[in-house]
């Protein structure tokens, strides 16, 4: 079995290098996504990766940095810092190529299942 915290740094990794198919590898069959900001939820790994490829269309630059991880061989709590440019409208503001940074703790931002 593998580390847990190793798997989630190896999964923010490929996403950070757009690597779809180890990104895929660290995922669960059942994966659940919240798009932050709306009600739906997207469910499998299929559609969670086609979701993240349209995402970072948008963000092209995006990138995360893992600040603080601690877990045992079940759960991972992570807190990373996001940033990156952004065009859009995001919680009522709009923006035009604006750089953004986002800290999430946990689940309060993303909710990602890892394989274990």
């Amino acid at each position: 079995m593998k580390n847990a915290m190793e798997i989630v740094e190896k999964f923010l990794d490929a996403e950070n290098q757009r690597d779809w198919i180890l990104c895929a590898d660290c995922l669960d069959e059942k994966v659940q996504y919240q798009v932050i900001g709306s009600k739906g939820i997207i469910q499998g790994k299929e559609k969670y990766v086609e979701k993240m490829k349209e995402t970072y269309t948008e963000l092209s630059d995006w990138n995360f940095k893992i600040l603080t991880i601690q877990g045992d061989d079940k759960t991972v709590v992570v807190e990373f810092a996001g940033k990156g440019h952004y065009s859009g409208i995001y919680e009522g503001i709009k923006y035009d190529n604006r750089i953004l940074t986002r800290i999430t703790i946990g689940k309060e931002c993303y909710t990602r299942a890892i394989k274990v």
